[in-house]
C-alpha cells in the first residue's frame, strides 16, 4: 500500500479556504496548490481548507494542509476487522469526493 499526496487530485476550483488569522472575512477561492502557497506568502494569510473536493476516492493519502494521514471508510473497516491497534482514527469533516 502506498501513501499518496493528494495535491494533484484536489479540485482547487471547487474547494473553499478560510484564513485562520481572520476567519470572519469569508472564504477564498484558490485555483491551484501554487496559488495557495503564493496567497499565504504574499498576503500574509494562513489559509486552511473549509471544504476540499477530491477528484477520486483513495484508500490512504495525505494533504499538504496538515500532517494527518487520511483513510477512507473501507480501509477503516479493514483495520477494525483485523484488530489493528495503535491507530487513533478520527472523522475528517472537510472532504467531498466527486
Amino acid at each position: 500500500m502506498h501513501i499518496i499526496d493528494a495535491t494533484n487530485i484536489i479540485d482547487f476550483t471547487k474547494s473553499l479556504f478560510i484564513d485562520l488569522l481572520d476567519g470572519d472575512k469569508g472564504t477564498f477561492l484558490i485555483k491551484s496548490y501554487k496559488e495557495y502557497l503564493e496567497t499565504n506568502k504574499t498576503r500574509k494569510q494562513l489559509l486552511t481548507p473549509q471544504k476540499l473536493v477530491i477528484l477520486e476516492e483513495l484508500g490512504i493519502f495525505t494533504t499538504p494542509f496538515d500532517t494527518s494521514i487520511i483513510i477512507n471508510e473501507k480501509v477503516k473497516v479493514e483495520l477494525e476487522e483485523n484488530n489493528i491497534t495503535g491507530i487513533d482514527i478520527k472523522p475528517y469533516t472537510y472532504f467531498e469526493v466527486i
